[in-house]
Order: C-alpha cells, then structure tokens, then sequence
C-alpha cells in the first residue's frame, strides 16, 4: 500500500469541510419550522374555541413564539445557510466526479 500524497491529504480535509458544509441550517431549519407549527397550531386551538379556558395563555404562548422566531431565526441568515449547504454538496459531487 502507498503512502497518501500530499493531494489526496488535501482531499480528505476537503471532504471533512464539505461533510460539515452540508448541514448548514439544519437545526435553524428544524427550529423554524418547529416554531411555525406551534404558532399555526395555537392559532388553530384558539381559533375553534375547543379550549375556550385556555385561550389566554395559547395567545400569550403563540405571541412568544411567533416573536422569538423572528428575533432569533433571522430569515435571510436561514436562507444563506441552505444555500451553502447546496453549494457545498455539488461541490462535492464535481470534485468526486472529477
């Protein structure tokens, strides 16, 4: 068996980045989407008045949830992330290719 070369070193640090690189935005995506259900569904409980007693705090909850996604999962940011996450796994599919 033969020594690694100096490019196939390289290589094997490339992939280790792209492995990383293709989970960009995952929990951000996990969390944003979590979020929107919780909101969609509270909106919904209050909205068929089927837990009329605890309309108050589904409100109070939605509105927490609703504000702390738009503080902190900052949209355009979740976006980009993906994106790199794409880029990253063609960028490994054409090197592999290549």
């Amino acid at each position: 068996m033969t020594a690694p070369t100096l490019i196939d070193k390289e290589l094997n640090e490339l992939y280790k980045e792209v492995d990383k690189g293709k989970n960009l935005g995952r929990g951000r995506r996990i969390v944003a989407y979590g979020a929107k259900l919780i909101a969609g569904g509270g909106g919904l409980l209050i909205a068929t008045g089927e837990f009329s007693a605890f309309d108050q705090a589904l409100g109070t909850a939605v509105l927490i949830v609703v504000l702390l996604d738009s503080v902190f999962s900052n949209h355009l940011r979740l976006i980009a992330e993906v994106q790199a996450g794409h880029a990253y796994k063609e960028l490994s599919r054409k090197v592999k290719s290549t």
